[in-house]
């Protein structure tokens, strides 16, 4: 299978020492295209095939790696425009159906971007109605590591059709990391709905309880209010669930009162590393003052830069944040894509 890998994934694409991901995908038989992602002076975006003709793509399926959301110096929506631009190109020359495998979609509150905390509240976000119908236009198929959005999902499948729009479950990833550290008595908690399905799931997993969060929001922070039940995290492990970490208000709020509560040690689990200001400043803290033991966040978008940042600035942070691979769901995934029927139809 020939695999586009966007830059909002990883930087490590085509170089001497290549991403897991990248490695994984081609020892296991896949092609890594040659793709350029940019844009040009008039803030048009493009792309470009390096080194591939039209008779190497004629009639041949792809596969689009992207996330959508800021990365690589690139904002969500531009990522979101060269996804739908190299779609553009591969089937103008000729190329067979393509698929987007988004592993960040632009479907939540997550994905908009907070520049400076003054411009709190301004975000730079994609439109959910709108982006959904753009990849439905360019797209054959579309995968994402939760699609955050069941309205997007609506809009997607009535389009392309149920059986071309598939949602993954990163919840076996975060928790192989946390059985590790044989867990004692642990409680998971969640600090809103659209959480809960995951922290139930991590539970069940750990064997562990599970208490929910309440909290107040504006445009501008998250409020904690307290635990919506009354219980008991004194002498007990805890862990914070959540399916994005923006800025980590809500969970630095939340794992900071459950330490004032009695919690022995504490866990972040986060699949989507959002990270816009000041989330990094804050994770730092929370490892200095001794709140948290690790913070966990699946890899589906490109912040080796912000980590190496975190851990030049906080050296308890360097051993206790971790990006976890997702190289295996992934390369699973990609034989799912290979062999589905709308993968096999011939080009133009």
């Amino acid at each position: 299978m020939k695999i586009a890998i966007s830059p909002s994934i990883t930087s490590n694409v085509h170089t001497a020492t290549p991403a897991p991901l990248v490695s994984t995908l081609i020892n296991n038989g896949h092609e890594i295209l040659d793709v350029s992602f940019g844009q040009f002076p008039s803030s048009e975006i493009f792309t470009q095939l390096r080194g591939t003709s039209r008779e190497d793509i004629k009639d041949e399926p792809l596969v689009l790696m992207s996330a959508f959301a800021r990365a690589g110096g690139f904002s969500a929506s531009e990522h979101l425009h060269q996804a739908v631009s190299l779609a553009g190109t591969w089937k103008r020359y000729g190329g067979g159906p393509v698929w987007l495998f988004n592993t960040f979609g632009p479907f939540a509150r997550g994905d908009q971007e907070r520049p400076d905390i003054e411009a709190k509240g301004k975000f730079d976000s994609v439109g959910c109605d709108i982006a959904a119908q753009m990849l439905a236009l360019n797209f054959d198929g579309i995968s994402t590591i939760e699609i955050h959005s069941e309205k997007a999902k609506t809009i997607l499948q009535k389009r392309l059709g149920n059986e071309n729009v598939i949602t993954l479950d990163p919840t076996d990833i975060l928790a192989a990391d946390l059985q590790q550290y044989n867990l004692h008595d642990p409680v998971v908690i969640s600090p809103d709905k659209g959480a809960n399905a995951r922290a139930d799931e991590l539970a069940k997993r750990l064997g562990a309880d599970r208490f929910c969060i309440d909290k107040k929001r504006n445009v501008i922070e998250t409020t904690i209010v307290g635990f919506s039940k009354d219980v008991s995290v004194k002498d007990r492990d805890v862990i914070l669930v959540d399916d994005m970490a923006d800025s980590i208000g809500t969970a630095d709020n939340a794992i900071r009162l459950s330490k004032q509560l009695g919690a022995a040690r504490q866990f972040i689990a986060i699949s989507h590393p959002i990270w816009s200001h000041p989330a990094l400043q804050r994770m730092g803290k929370l490892f200095d003052d001794d709140i948290i033991e690790r913070a966990a966040f699946c890899n589906t978008i490109n912040r080796e830069s912000e980590l190496s940042s975190l851990a030049s600035q906080y050296s308890k942070a360097a051993k206790g944040v971790a990006l976890l691979g997702i190289e295996s769901m992934t390369a699973a995934h990609i034989a799912e894509i290979a062999a589905h029927p709308i993968m096999q139809a011939e080009g133009p």
